[in-house]
């Protein structure tokens, strides 16, 4: 046996930053993939049984015995008062080991919809306080897994429906010695936990207030509306927006929304695709698929013209239906650009004699970035965090004491 030898930093570097960049190109690419492709690729995700590795660890739910299930979370089905013991595998396929911080978190609706985490640093108000992870933190050898369990107790004055929470592993990491200022990756994963409360239980979308504004940081037109799950059960309703002035159509969006939990509200912003003059519209819009249809007829004034961040003519009214619920053009525009920048940034780099990394790595960070309070204290990103995303915030000082 022998060992074959290291490639130099430079090396490192450079394979680093172009795997980086195939990255960034390739999640602009899933943007574009048809929902045939992006299944067939979550199917064969499922049939190897491997869970989204983030930072080089990952976790997905076990079932009873102990064996990888198809679904990496667990979805149960349960009567207050009643308990529930469960178990979780913990990947490292790094070549190092890591530690992990293990916290119980509440499920969220986030902005757009869809199913975020609240921060380990957040109250916890519902579903996170039925769940009690076995070990706080977690010590990873590299290239290792170990089963960890929970236990989950559902109050006996629980309401009927769905209640959403999870078991979030976030990585620990030191700072380095002697730096006075580091900004570094943390990751996290989590395992979600959807809990359904036996008893009468019925799903209701209501529409609130409606207004016409620029999408944030563009002049593309938006029709911002509020929506509001009265029920008790999760759903993922359909929109369908019409605008008109002076008694004629301006044409309709239709748009798949993601998971709004039960008694969340959002305000969804919806693209439209043509510019808009300053007046007053009439704007009706319609819900299915989320308990009874929901629908109001609401005048609205827009003060500005919003023309688009291009200035762009905006497509003929009778292309306006859109019946996807993918990412806008915009933001895959963007994305493009961010991942050659981020390449030609770190190309520029290897070009140097010294090939030493750098003191302080920036990690991708959601569209809400994070804000930390100050140096000394652990910093909270300023939405919360989806399942499997890393953040950038400031480094915590490793625990002693990992199990």
């Amino acid at each position: 046996m022998f060992a074959l030898p290291k490639p130099a930093a430079g090396h490192r570097r450079r394979r680093a930053v172009r795997a980086a960049l195939a990255a960034s190109l390739a999640f602009v690419a899933t943007g574009v993939a048809s929902p045939a492709a992006l299944a067939a690729s979550a199917e064969q995700a499922v049939k190897s049984g491997n869970a989204p590795l983030i930072g080089g660890f990952s976790a997905r739910a076990l079932d009873e015995n102990g064996q990888v299930t198809p679904k990496t979370y667990f979805e149960l089905k349960m009567k207050p008062g009643e308990s529930f013991d469960g178990t979780i595998l913990v990947t490292n396929a790094a070549e190092d080991f890591v530690r992990l911080r293990v916290d119980s978190v509440d499920g969220l609706t986030g902005e757009t919809s869809g199913t975020v985490y609240a921060n380990r640093t957040d109250p916890r108000k519902e579903t996170s306080q039925w769940i009690e992870p076995k070990k706080a933190k977690l010590r990873m050898d590299a290239d290792s897994q170990r089963q960890l369990g929970f236990h989950l107790h559902v109050p006996d004055d629980a309401a009927p429906g769905d209640h959403v929470g999870a078991i979030a592993f976030q990585r620990i990491i030191k700072p380095k010695e002697g730096a006075q200022f580091s900004v570094r990756q943390v990751l996290r994963v989590a395992v979600a936990i959807q809990i359904r409360v036996e008893g009468p239980a019925d799903a209701k979308l209501e529409l609130g207030a409606i207004t016409l504004k620029a999408l944030g940081g563009t002049q593309i037109p938006a029709v911002n509306l509020e929506l509001k799950n009265t029920g008790q059960l999760l759903c993922r309703p359909a929109l369908n927006v019409t605008l008109a002035q002076g008694g004629e159509s301006l044409g309709t969006v239709n748009r798949q929304l993601d998971t709004i939990l039960a008694g969340d509200t959002i305000n969804y912003p919806l693209p439209w695709p043509k510019p808009l003059d300053p007046g007053t519209y009439d704007v009706t819009a319609a819900t299915s698929g989320c308990g009874p249809e929901a629908k109001t007829t609401q005048s609205v004034k827009l003060e500005a013209a919003l023309r688009g961040s291009t200035g762009a003519p905006g497509p003929d009214t009778a292309a306006l239906s859109d019946n996807g619920g993918g990412i806008p053009w915009w933001a895959m525009l963007l994305a493009v650009l961010g991942a050659l920048g981020v390449g030609f940034f770190f190309a520029r780099r290897t070009g140097k004699k010294n090939d030493d990394p750098p003191a302080a790595a920036a990690a991708p960070v959601e569209p809400s970035p994070a804000s930390p309070a100050s140096p000394a204290a652990e910093a909270t990103p300023a939405e919360p965090v989806p399942a499997g995303q890393a953040v950038a915030i400031e480094p915590e000082k490793a625990p002693r004491g990992e199990a």
